[in-house]
């Protein structure tokens, strides 16, 4: 595993998940892509911030759509990228010390292990345990994926001539 110190990385699409892990004190990321696996010097929601603003909008601008879409505001999916379909949605609250961001896209199914952790198998064949319930990581899933929908309905849509 590579520890990344530079301030550079934005979120890819070949994001699996994104985890917050402590080193020395400090919360770092944990990113989990579909070859690679590395840590960066910065907190999960820094990560994402940064991503937002990299494919063009900030944050909270992609956390108040996912909010007016969605009707909630718990537990958000964030669209970091629609133009490649890149949403990831939170175990936790957004703010929540040690975080998991799973990217939607990634996900081929998941299944409960115990009372507290769930499988989830992701597309490229690797399979990794979370602390979640399978009943909140499918409403988390089916929130992900409503906002997926709503959003490509809404794009296709404004193109439309009448």
């Amino acid at each position: 595993m590579v520890n990344h110190t530079h301030d550079d990385y934005i979120i890819r699409p070949e994001v699996m998940f994104i985890k917050a892990v402590e080193c020395r004190g400090k919360e770092h990321t944990l990113v989990v892509e579909e070859k690679r696996t590395f840590e960066l010097t910065m907190k999960p929601l820094d990560l994402i911030k940064r991503s937002c603003i990299a494919y063009g909008a900030t944050y909270n601008g992609r956390r108040g759509a996912s909010k007016h879409w969605l009707a909630t505001d718990k537990k958000l999916p964030i669209n970091i990228d629609h133009f490649e379909g890149t949403y990831l949605f939170p175990l936790a609250s957004h703010i929540a010390k040690g975080n998991l961001w799973i990217s939607l896209s990634k996900v081929d199914s998941f299944s409960k292990l115990d009372s507290k952790h769930t499988s989830i198998l992701f597309t490229n064949g690797q399979r990794f345990s979370f602390p979640i319930t399978e009943r909140s990581l499918k409403n988390q899933h089916g929130k992900a994926s409503r906002l997926n929908i709503q959003l490509k309905q809404q794009i296709h849509n404004s193109y439309r001539w009448d």
